[in-house]
Protein backbone atom coordinates (compact mmCIF):
# COMPACT_ATOMS: atom_id res chain seq x y z
CA UNK A 1 0.00 0.00 0.00
CA UNK A 2 1.51 3.30 -1.10
CA UNK A 3 2.00 6.15 1.36
CA UNK A 4 1.34 9.62 -0.04
CA UNK A 5 2.02 13.12 1.22
CA UNK A 6 -0.71 15.60 0.27
CA UNK A 7 -0.33 19.31 0.89
CA UNK A 8 -2.65 22.31 0.64
CA UNK A 9 -2.26 26.02 1.32
CA UNK A 10 -3.74 28.32 3.92
CA UNK A 11 -6.02 31.17 2.72
CA UNK A 12 -4.24 34.14 1.15
CA UNK A 13 -4.85 37.47 -0.59
CA UNK A 14 -7.60 38.25 1.98
CA UNK A 15 -9.62 35.19 0.98
CA UNK A 16 -11.37 33.63 4.00
CA UNK A 17 -10.89 30.09 2.71
CA UNK A 18 -8.61 28.18 0.38
CA UNK A 19 -10.07 25.12 -1.37
CA UNK A 20 -6.67 23.45 -1.41
CA UNK A 21 -6.59 23.36 2.40
CA UNK A 22 -10.13 22.00 2.61
CA UNK A 23 -9.41 19.36 -0.03
CA UNK A 24 -6.17 18.21 1.58
CA UNK A 25 -7.89 17.77 4.95
CA UNK A 26 -10.81 15.91 3.36
CA UNK A 27 -8.47 13.56 1.52
CA UNK A 28 -6.64 12.85 4.75
CA UNK A 29 -9.91 11.70 6.31
CA UNK A 30 -10.87 9.61 3.28
CA UNK A 31 -7.56 7.76 2.87
CA UNK A 32 -5.85 6.21 5.89
CA UNK A 33 -2.42 6.08 4.25
CA UNK A 34 -2.16 9.79 3.43
CA UNK A 35 -0.18 12.32 5.42
CA UNK A 36 -1.64 15.84 5.17
CA UNK A 37 0.26 19.07 5.57
CA UNK A 38 -1.18 22.59 5.27
CA UNK A 39 1.40 25.14 4.18
CA UNK A 40 1.74 28.92 4.42
CA UNK A 41 1.67 30.88 1.17
CA UNK A 42 5.34 31.70 1.62
CA UNK A 43 8.19 31.19 -0.81
CA UNK A 44 10.57 30.16 1.97
CA UNK A 45 8.43 28.55 4.66
CA UNK A 46 6.25 26.43 2.38
CA UNK A 47 9.23 24.46 1.14
CA UNK A 48 10.97 24.30 4.53
CA UNK A 49 7.79 22.98 6.19
CA UNK A 50 7.29 20.39 3.48
CA UNK A 51 10.94 19.35 3.54
CA UNK A 52 10.87 18.95 7.31
CA UNK A 53 7.75 16.78 7.16
CA UNK A 54 9.05 14.75 4.22
CA UNK A 55 12.31 13.92 5.97
CA UNK A 56 10.73 13.32 9.38
CA UNK A 57 7.75 11.16 8.40
CA UNK A 58 8.77 9.52 5.11
CA UNK A 59 9.57 7.68 3.08
CA UNK A 60 6.66 8.56 0.81
CA UNK A 61 5.75 6.94 -2.49
CA UNK A 62 4.40 10.17 -3.99
CA UNK A 63 3.82 13.84 -3.19
CA UNK A 64 0.70 15.69 -4.32
CA UNK A 65 0.63 19.45 -3.79
CA UNK A 66 -2.68 21.28 -4.19
CA UNK A 67 -3.09 25.00 -4.72
CA UNK A 68 -5.83 27.47 -5.62
CA UNK A 69 -5.80 29.06 -9.07
CA UNK A 70 -8.51 31.70 -9.21
CA UNK A 71 -9.79 32.20 -12.74
CA UNK A 72 -9.29 28.64 -13.92
CA UNK A 73 -12.37 26.59 -14.70
CA UNK A 74 -10.92 23.11 -14.29
CA UNK A 75 -8.76 21.01 -12.04
CA UNK A 76 -5.29 21.33 -13.61
CA UNK A 77 -2.62 18.64 -13.47
CA UNK A 78 0.58 20.64 -13.76
CA UNK A 79 3.04 19.05 -16.16
CA UNK A 80 5.89 21.59 -15.78
CA UNK A 81 7.75 23.15 -12.85
CA UNK A 82 9.79 26.18 -13.92
CA UNK A 83 13.03 27.43 -12.45
CA UNK A 84 11.73 30.97 -12.63
CA UNK A 85 10.09 33.64 -10.48
CA UNK A 86 8.11 36.52 -11.98
CA UNK A 87 5.11 37.85 -10.11
CA UNK A 88 3.90 41.20 -8.81
CA UNK A 89 2.31 39.66 -5.71
CA UNK A 90 3.98 39.43 -2.33
CA UNK A 91 3.74 36.24 -0.34
CA UNK A 92 2.25 36.28 3.16
CA UNK A 93 5.66 37.19 4.59
CA UNK A 94 5.71 40.34 2.47
CA UNK A 95 8.32 38.89 0.09
CA UNK A 96 8.18 39.60 -3.64
CA UNK A 97 10.86 37.72 -5.53
CA UNK A 98 12.61 39.48 -8.40
CA UNK A 99 12.53 38.15 -11.95
CA UNK A 100 15.16 35.46 -11.66
CA UNK A 101 15.86 31.78 -11.48
CA UNK A 102 14.78 30.10 -8.27
CA UNK A 103 17.94 28.00 -7.98
CA UNK A 104 21.13 29.05 -9.79
CA UNK A 105 22.84 26.49 -12.03
CA UNK A 106 19.81 24.19 -11.83
CA UNK A 107 17.73 22.86 -14.76
CA UNK A 108 15.37 25.34 -16.39
CA UNK A 109 12.40 23.07 -15.71
CA UNK A 110 11.25 19.67 -14.56
CA UNK A 111 8.59 17.65 -16.35
CA UNK A 112 6.17 15.39 -14.48
CA UNK A 113 5.88 12.66 -17.09
CA UNK A 114 4.67 9.79 -14.91
CA UNK A 115 0.96 10.34 -15.57
CA UNK A 116 -0.52 9.58 -19.00
CA UNK A 117 -3.19 11.67 -20.71
CA UNK A 118 -5.53 8.76 -20.05
CA UNK A 119 -5.66 9.97 -16.45
CA UNK A 120 -7.02 13.33 -17.57
CA UNK A 121 -9.66 11.57 -19.67
CA UNK A 122 -10.65 9.39 -16.72
CA UNK A 123 -10.86 12.32 -14.29
CA UNK A 124 -12.79 14.41 -16.82
CA UNK A 125 -15.66 11.95 -16.48
CA UNK A 126 -16.12 13.34 -12.97
CA UNK A 127 -15.56 17.02 -13.71
CA UNK A 128 -13.54 19.40 -15.85
CA UNK A 129 -9.88 18.32 -15.73
CA UNK A 130 -7.00 19.47 -17.89
CA UNK A 131 -3.25 18.98 -18.22
CA UNK A 132 -1.64 22.39 -17.72
CA UNK A 133 1.81 23.41 -18.88
CA UNK A 134 2.22 26.37 -16.55
CA UNK A 135 2.03 26.27 -12.77
CA UNK A 136 2.53 30.04 -12.86
CA UNK A 137 5.49 31.90 -11.39
CA UNK A 138 4.27 32.44 -7.83
CA UNK A 139 4.57 30.36 -4.63
CA UNK A 140 2.90 27.27 -6.12
CA UNK A 141 5.43 26.91 -8.91
CA UNK A 142 8.34 27.75 -6.59
CA UNK A 143 7.27 24.99 -4.22
CA UNK A 144 6.76 22.52 -7.07
CA UNK A 145 10.19 23.18 -8.51
CA UNK A 146 12.03 23.01 -5.20
CA UNK A 147 10.32 19.79 -4.16
CA UNK A 148 11.34 18.02 -7.35
CA UNK A 149 14.84 19.50 -7.38
CA UNK A 150 15.73 19.04 -3.71
CA UNK A 151 13.55 16.20 -2.43
CA UNK A 152 12.04 13.79 -4.94
CA UNK A 153 14.55 14.33 -7.79
CA UNK A 154 12.07 12.55 -10.09
CA UNK A 155 12.64 9.29 -8.18
CA UNK A 156 9.04 9.27 -6.95
CA UNK A 157 6.00 10.96 -8.50
CA UNK A 158 5.57 14.60 -7.52
CA UNK A 159 2.59 16.48 -8.89
CA UNK A 160 1.13 19.93 -8.39
CA UNK A 161 -2.61 20.25 -8.89
CA UNK A 162 -4.32 23.61 -9.25
CA UNK A 163 -8.00 23.81 -8.35
CA UNK A 164 -10.59 26.50 -9.15
CA UNK A 165 -12.43 28.77 -6.77
CA UNK A 166 -15.34 27.34 -4.83
CA UNK A 167 -18.81 28.81 -5.63
CA UNK A 168 -18.93 30.68 -2.32
CA UNK A 169 -15.70 32.47 -3.23
CA UNK A 170 -17.18 34.00 -6.38
CA UNK A 171 -20.54 35.18 -5.07
CA UNK A 172 -19.38 38.76 -5.65
CA UNK A 173 -17.29 37.86 -8.70
CA UNK A 174 -19.85 36.57 -11.23
CA UNK A 175 -17.30 36.65 -14.05
CA UNK A 176 -15.05 34.15 -12.25
CA UNK A 177 -15.46 30.41 -12.85
CA UNK A 178 -15.83 28.01 -9.94
CA UNK A 179 -16.37 24.34 -9.18
CA UNK A 180 -18.28 22.74 -6.28
CA UNK A 181 -16.16 21.28 -3.51
CA UNK A 182 -17.78 17.85 -3.91
CA UNK A 183 -16.68 17.69 -7.56
CA UNK A 184 -13.14 18.80 -6.78
CA UNK A 185 -12.95 16.27 -3.97
CA UNK A 186 -14.10 13.40 -6.19
CA UNK A 187 -11.55 14.33 -8.87
CA UNK A 188 -8.71 14.46 -6.34
CA UNK A 189 -9.83 11.18 -4.75
CA UNK A 190 -9.85 9.49 -8.14
CA UNK A 191 -6.40 10.93 -8.88
CA UNK A 192 -5.04 9.48 -5.65
CA UNK A 193 -6.55 6.11 -6.49
CA UNK A 194 -4.75 6.22 -9.85
CA UNK A 195 -1.46 7.15 -8.18
CA UNK A 196 -1.77 4.34 -5.68
CA UNK A 197 -2.13 1.61 -8.32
Amino acid sequence: MKKLLVTGFKPFLKEPINPSEILALELGKRFSDIDVLVLPVSYERSFLDLQRHYLSYGPFDAVIMIGQAGGRNSVCLERVALNWSENSLQDEDGIKLPQKTLIDSAPASYISDFFPNDWKDELSKIGATTVSFSAGTYVCNALYYRVIHSLTQNKIPALFVHVPYLPEQVENKPEMPSMPLATQSEILSALITLMKK
